[in-house]
């Protein structure tokens, strides 16, 4: 017997205004939504938009072009998460970047009355230039030019259609900097939030919700124009003694000759208005559960999600891909909602959720007596999982599994397993400027556990097994664990292998002895690539017995001894090093701490390096050894590559494409500059030759012996002050 799907009829398919999708997140809008207010159910993904796609989404909207439908079903009580869940009448299944687009054209930063956007922790603004005359480029398919401010680019991105991030010097522009600022002072200066800027050349902009909300009133859908551009210039008015664009975009307005401009800006903002999306329901049949499925109904408490997640992980398949731990994660929500209460309550999550639950399952499912860490887990295995009847024996294997997974999230005692084991690993790994300065930024914690999971897994395992039995834990192996960290993620070859290791090896125990085992059994496998004491690296490295005009990383040295052992290990172990930027931002943490407070490399958003608030300076500017011609210039370039000529900077205050050199930069050596960039001072005048290194020898030499220096004082940081020297062999004398 098949079930019959009701037939919708398009009379009764509900239309909503912009501003009435809006109002479903926020609350400060009148709650006129025509009976509907849809919200996020918790097995939604996060906000995955960038700024060129909402940018675009309202240039189609002020053209009048048809943006597609949004699809919401019946509200489903587990999975309710607003503030307000008695107001909610249904959850959005399909369309949540599209909704979160339009309520940025109505969310007003500038009102006292401003909320946040939930999910926006980029605290975005979209603006509108309205008389943006030639800065639209010749080949954009815009006609609008809107504009998305964040907090990681509050001065924007391009007026092109791919909205490119801007150059260094752009940003310079848009902050007002000086030709030459005055450096000591660009030290303590921090960058804005959005609401302290405004888009990069922008002739008169101003925030879309500045004109959507005076559009129209509670009294009158639509302003006729001159009123309408009245109330605009009121609050511009109101405000131009605190927002300096506020003074040109009034003027803008008054000006006679922008009138036919801004006619046409306002028949585009009615048109907006008046614009309807239409919702689709999900009929409730299509949602019920089969009879298979209520006959696998497990005693979760909860009401049955399958229908719901399966249509949901189909309806995203057509728009940005959802895959990998981010469609696990979406179907984990599904069976078991409260997991977002969970991961909210960790102190520090520098983990994105996603990732996050998805090690919590495998260090759940990892028992004492398996030989490895368990792998990763299948979309189709966690749907097994998550409907296993508990302590059923039809599969009493999958009824166990359910129970450790549970335990490990749910269990309550007096915290969540989960939040005590992430909140023990960021203890034991992050920087402390007060207490713990050989700790690793949050920069690097957060790329330890996305692009070194095993790693990050054995530690969420090892921090649950000792809370749960102190004896396992030997004190002074927590002093290490930086070192090993980032050990395993820059010199390992085979990770699984080394990690599985170590978790054999401390398998009754977790000592120094034991790891120090792994990791030369490790070694001696080839599972991990030679580690090098300081002092080998300074007797490998180096070119002043060679005619430098041939040097190459790999020129064989003249000792026949050195040279065997040079091939065996500083081959494999060099490029670890030379072109490592971790290993720099490490020798950095104490200033990117400082400096960079607010960094969250936990979101996604910000991964990409034009995201980073700090850019990769090169100490000898580039402009002296890049494409240049001369008898050292391919010697100066292999040094001028490596981290020992870079520093981390703050992006708008790189000077990459500058001829400043290095003694200008550190403002005659300043210090607090010198140490912020990890320069010593005997090192500034080799950093400093600009163009007289490409022909003379002697200015390539000191050059190549200053990068040389740095480099190996960052490597020694690193391997000295991380706890490296305690898990390797000491160096014979």
């Amino acid at each position: 017997m098949c079930n019959t799907v009701t037939n919708i009829s398009t009379s009764s398919v509900p239309a909503l205004t912009l501003k009435q999708i809006a109002a479903w997140n926020l609350d400060c809008l009148p709650q006129e939504t025509g009976g509907i207010k849809a919200s996020v159910p918790a097995l939604q993904r996060g906000l995955v938009w960038d700024s060129q796609q909402i940018e675009l989404l309202w240039d189609s909207i002020l053209r009048g072009f048809p943006i597609g439908s949004l699809v919401i079903c019946q509200p489903h009580k587990d999975q309710e998460k607003s503030r307000k869940p008695d107001t909610i009448t249904h959850h959005l299944l399909d369309g949540q970047q599209r909704c979160y687009a339009i309520t940025l054209g109505f969310h007003d930063p500038f009102s006292v009355q401003a909320e946040e956007i939930k999910g926006d922790s980029s605290h975005s603004i979209l603006w509108l230039d309205i008389a943006p005359g030639n800065l639209i480029p010749s080949d954009s398919t815009r006609q609008f030019l809107t504009r998305v401010t964040t907090s990681p680019h509050p001065w924007g991105y391009g007026p092109d259609d791919n909205a490119r991030p801007l150059r260094a010097s752009e940003v310079r522009d848009a902050l007002g900097l000086e030709k030459t600022p005055n450096i000591v002072q660009e030290r303590s200066s921090k960058r804005p939030a959005p609401k302290g800027l405004y888009p990069w050349k922008a002739n008169a902009p101003i925030p879309m919700a500045w004109l959507m909300l005076e559009l129209t009133t509670a009294n009158k859908p639509i302003r006729e124009e001159p009123e309408f551009w009245e109330a605009v210039q009121a609050r511009l008015r109101e405000a131009s003694g605190k927002l300096k664009w506020c003074q040109r975009t009034s003027e803008e307005i008054s000006n006679p000759e922008s009138a036919v401009g801004r006619t046409r800006i306002y028949r585009a903002l009615c048109a907006a208005a008046q614009a309807r999306i239409v919702l689709l329901e999900a009929p409730s049949d299509i949602l019920a559960e089969s009879r298979q499925e209520q006959d696998s109904r497990s005693d979760m408490g909860t009401e049955n999600i399958s229908s719901i997640e399966h249509l949901f992980q189909r309806l995203n398949r057509q728009g940005t891909p959802l895959a990998g731990e981010e469609l696990a994660y979406s179907m984990i929500k599904a069976y078991w909602p409260k997991v977002t209460d969970v991961v909210e309550e960790i102190k520090t999550c520098r983990v994105p959720a996603s990732r996050l639950v998805s090690l919590g399952v495998r260090a759940a499912l990892t028992q004492p007596e398996d030989k490895g860490l368990r792998g990763p887990v299948s979309i189709s295995a966690l749907r097994r999982i998550a409907a296993a009847p508990v302590g059923s024996a039809k599969d009493d294997t999958i009824s166990k599994q359910h129970a450790q997974i549970s335990d490990f999230f749910f269990v309550k005692n007096p915290s969540f397993r989960l939040v005590e084991a992430s909140n023990k690993v960021e203890e034991w790994l992050s920087l402390d400027l007060e207490k713990k300065n050989h700790g690793l930024p949050p920069v690097l914690v957060s790329s330890i556990a996305r692009e070194s999971d095993e790693t990050y897994l054995l530690l969420l395992y090892f921090s649950d097994r000792c809370k749960r039995n102190p004896a396992m834990e030997d004190p002074e192996w927590t002093s290490v664990l930086p070192g090993l960290v980032t050990l395993l993620k820059w010199f390992s070859n085979d990770r699984g292998k080394v990690v599985n290791k170590i978790f054999a090896e401390c398998h009754e125990g977790i000592c120094l002895t034991k790891i120090r085992s792994a990791l030369e059994a490790s070694i001696k496998e080839a599972w991990m690539c030679p580690v090098l004491h300081p002092e080998e690296v300074d007797k490998y490295l180096t070119f002043s017995e060679l005619d430098i005009e041939k040097w190459q990383w790999d020129t064989r040295t003249e000792d026949p001894a050195i040279q065997q052992n040079r091939e065996k290990r500083w081959h494999p172990f060099r490029g670890r090093v030379a072109w490592n930027r971790e290993m720099l931002l490490y020798a950095q943490r104490q200033y990117l701490a400082r400096r960079f407070k607010d960094y969250d490399p936990a979101n996604k958003s910000l991964w990409a390096g034009h995201n980073r608030p700090w850019d990769y300076d090169h100490l000898h500017p580039h402009t002296y050894f890049y494409h240049q011609q001369g008898k050292y210039a391919a010697f100066c370039r292999q040094w001028g590559n490596c981290i020992g000529n870079f520093r981390a900077w703050p992006f708008e205050l790189n000077r990459s494409d500058q001829a400043l050199s290095l003694k200008d930069k550190l403002a005659g050596g300043d210090a607090n500059l010198c140490k912020d960039s990890f320069v010593d001072g005997d090192e500034i005048a080799g950093f400093s030759q600009k163009e007289v290194a490409m022909n003379d020898k002697m200015a390539a030499k000191d050059f190549a012996k200053a990068t040389r220096s740095r480099l190996l004082r960052i490597y020694s940081e690193w391997y000295e002050k991380s706890g490296v020297d305690k898990l390797l062999p000491p160096h014979p004398k």
